[in-house]
């Protein structure tokens, strides 16, 4: 008899949290506490989900957890509001604003758990990373306008299938002896979101690509 409660509760959990917890919050809710001494995107940068517009897709990991960590670290990766998207193997990545590719290849040394990746330049000294891809579709010093497919998703780097998005400000590529990748710089809130301006991104929540408007 305690077994099938216990059943009955899980399924109901299910029933009330899962789906409500998978659509996005409403204009305005926070739902992740945003440190007074974060790095904050530029008022004027519009950031649009990096997939096909219309399509759909979950947080499987958030902020600051373990396989997202620095905030401002000098010599190290700084990952801490990095966002894991479940997208499926072959599905287009696509820019989430213009920019010039900083690199685009495998990532090695101690970034090499990212596998192959593009790092994207934006305006105000903002640049992003797109890791984990099965293919690369751009090269380095490409200039390229938002939605521009620079490869498509997968599990490079040992990890199961999905979309790793990290923002940083002044960002530097290491490149040499060390392994290639990004480091320094500071992590930048992924904040607003397109249509989704001024909510606060989290697990299991869901965004929809739209055109940034």
């Amino acid at each position: 008899m305690g077994a099938v409660l216990a059943l009955a509760a899980v399924v109901v959990g299910f029933v009330l949290l899962g789906p409500r917890d998978c659509g996005c919050a409403p204009p305005g809710e926070v739902r992740t506490p945003i440190p007074s001494d974060a790095a904050l995107l530029p008022s004027d940068f519009v950031l649009t989900a990096p997939w096909e517009a219309g399509e759909r897709r979950r947080i499987i990991r958030g902020y600051n957890v373990a396989a997202h960590q620095g905030f401002a670290r000098p010599n190290r990766s700084n990952d801490a509001y990095a966002l894991d998207f479940n997208l499926e193997r072959g599905e287009p990545v696509l820019a989430a604003a213009p920019g010039v590719v900083t690199y685009a290849g495998p990532a090695s040394g101690g970034w090499e758990s990212f596998g192959n990746i593009v790092l994207l330049e934006h305006a105000g000294g903002v640049s992003s990373l797109y890791a984990h891809l099965d293919a690369v579709a751009v090269r380095e010093r490409e200039s390229l306008e938002r939605g521009a497919q620079l490869g498509t998703a997968g599990n490079s780097g040992g990890v199961r299938t999905h979309l790793h998005l990290s923002l940083y400000r002044d960002v530097q590529l290491a490149r040499g002896e060390r392994g290639t990748g990004p480091f320094g710089g500071a992590s930048v809130l992924p904040e607003p979101f397109g249509r989704e301006a001024r909510v606060g991104l989290s697990f299991g929540q869901c965004l929809t690509a739209d055109d940034g408007g």
